[in-house]
């Protein structure tokens, strides 16, 4: 089957008016390109530490594309071009060009395209599988499948956190995994010996992903999720505490911190672009926490308290 991608040029105030036309006429899928978003997430300090120029050099144009079959856009054709002219006839709202590009997607299986881009990751005890990909190597295989949720092991954030975790004895012990997005972090604990897991994330999209894996591991029965943030919700003392977030946030949760520490408490914290280290050490220095072990993968770093 043949499947054509749709693009068609608007502005920021039509990108959603767009984006409701191509869900209308059967698009399976609708992507939406807007520098303005980028800007205004920069603009949010306490979740981004950085985003690459270049990104703010983007055209003006807001790209919205949707994805569908050649035969379902033959049917469909008609309406696409009555709703946009309806829509520039009526609407109130600077809309841009509306121009219309039509892409064949090579013949592929579109939806399932996206998987060939993911392959195992394997680290020294740990690896990281594609629920639909076999492996049958002698490691400890942690499956998931890809989502919206950060954690996909191929970050390198993730994957420090998973090298430093991977060399902790983790038998019976407590683990919580706080922003815990895919689960990667705190399900390879279970998947390594943990009684069991706090996983905690502000996204709900993010929780349903991670049940999701969670089950793909058979370890759903040794996981408690909830939506909270940091340790703002129901967290426990843990043995292991996990946190693969940004800078900023570190620092708001180390002071969350000194109520859930046991003694023997091991931290694993990443995330952490070299030029924001500092700031994170000093924060957990404020709470009487030095580093024990420390890993630097391209711009990013990991510490182990």
């Amino acid at each position: 089957m043949t499947y054509k991608s749709i693009i068609i040029n608007t502005t920021t105030l039509g990108a959603e008016l767009v984006a409701d036309i191509l869900f209308d006429i059967g698009s399976q899928g609708v992507s939406i390109i807007d520098s303005a978003d980028v800007i205004e997430l920069f603009n949010s300090e306490i979740i981004w530490d950085y985003i690459e120029q270049n990104v703010f050099a983007e055209s003006e144009v807001v790209k919205v594309t949707g994805y569908t079959s050649e035969e379902q856009l033959k049917d469909a054709q008609a309406e696409l071009d009555t709703r946009l002219a309806e829509l520039r006839e009526y609407s109130e709202f600077a809309l841009g060009s509306l121009e219309v590009s039509i892409v064949d997607i090579d013949g592929e299986d579109w939806y399932n395209t996206w998987k060939k881009f993911y392959s195992p990751i394997e680290l020294d005890k740990i690896a990281i599988v594609p629920c639909w990909q076999n492996y049958d190597k002698d490691k400890v295989v942690v499956r998931i499948n890809p989502g919206m949720a950060f954690g996909t092991g191929e970050h390198e954030s993730t994957r420090m956190c998973l090298t430093l975790l991977e060399k902790l004895d983790l038998t019976d012990k407590t683990v919580s995994d706080i922003g815990c997005g895919s689960g990667i972090l705190g399900i390879a604990a279970l998947k390594l010996g943990a009684k069991s897991c706090y996983f905690a994330d502000i996204d709900k999209l993010a929780l349903e992903n991670m049940r999701e894996n969670a089950t793909l591991n058979n370890v759903m029965d040794n996981a408690t999720v909830e939506c909270a943030s940091l340790l703002m919700g129901s967290a426990p003392k843990s043995d292991v505490i996990l946190a693969n977030i940004t800078a900023d946030i570190l620092i708001k949760f180390a002071s969350q911190l000194p109520p859930f520490l046991t003694q023997d408490t091991k931290i694993i914290v990443s995330g952490i672009i070299k030029e924001r280290e500092v700031v994170v050490l000093d924060a957990f220095a404020a709470i009487g926490l030095v580093p024990t072990n420390r890993i630097t993968m391209k711009d990013w770093v990991a510490l182990e308290f």
